[in-house]
C-alpha cells in the first residue's frame, strides 16, 4: 500500500466533508499544524486539484491540465454543430465561460481554425458570426505554441 501524504489526508478530508473556509480547519480536522497544510494547498491549488468558490476551499478530483481539456473539446463540438455561430451561441452550447471561448477563439481564429464570416444585428449590438474552417476535425487544436 502506498505512503500516506498530508496530500493524501487532505483530499480525504474534503471527501468527508465537501469544502472548507479555511485552512486551519483541515489542520485542526487532521490533528497538525496549520502551515504544512498552507503548502498542501498551495500545490494542489496549483495543479487544478483544489479551486476557491465564493469564499470555499472545494477539491475538484480532476488536475487543471484535464478539466482544460475537457473545456476545449466541448467548445470545439459545440462549434462543430452549426455551420456558422456567435460567441454567445457557443457559451450556452458548451456551458462555458465567455471569456474561455474568447480566448479559444482568438487562439483559433490565429491558427487559421476559425474565420469570421458575417455581423450580424442582435437588438442594438453588433455580433460577430463565425465559422469552422474544417468542420470534419474532430479534435480541438492545441493552444500551445
Amino acid at each position: 500500500m502506498g505512503q500516506v501524504t498530508l496530500a493524501s489526508r487532505v483530499r480525504e478530508a474534503f471527501r468527508e466533508r465537501g469544502r472548507f473556509r479555511r485552512p486551519k480547519e483541515i489542520a485542526d480536522l487532521l490533528g497538525v499544524k496549520s502551515e504544512p497544510v498552507l503548502w498542501a494547498l498551495k500545490d494542489m491549488k496549483r495543479r487544478g486539484e483544489v479551486v476557491s468558490r465564493n469564499g470555499w476551499l472545494v477539491y475538484t478530483e480532476m488536475p487543471l491540465r484535464m478539466r482544460t481539456k475537457l473545456v476545449a473539446s466541448r467548445i470545439w463540438r459545440a462549434m462543430r454543430l452549426s455551420s456558422t455561430w456567435t460567441v454567445q451561441d457557443i457559451v450556452r452550447l458548451a456551458e462555458a465561460k465567455e471569456e474561455t471561448v474568447k480566448r479559444y477563439l482568438r487562439a483559433w481564429r490565429k491558427g487559421g481554425y476559425v474565420e469570421r464570416v458575417a455581423l450580424r444585428r442582435e437588438g442594438s449590438w453588433t455580433v460577430a458570426v463565425y465559422r469552422l474552417v474544417d468542420r470534419d476535425r474532430r479534435e480541438p487544436p492545441s493552444l500551445r505554441k
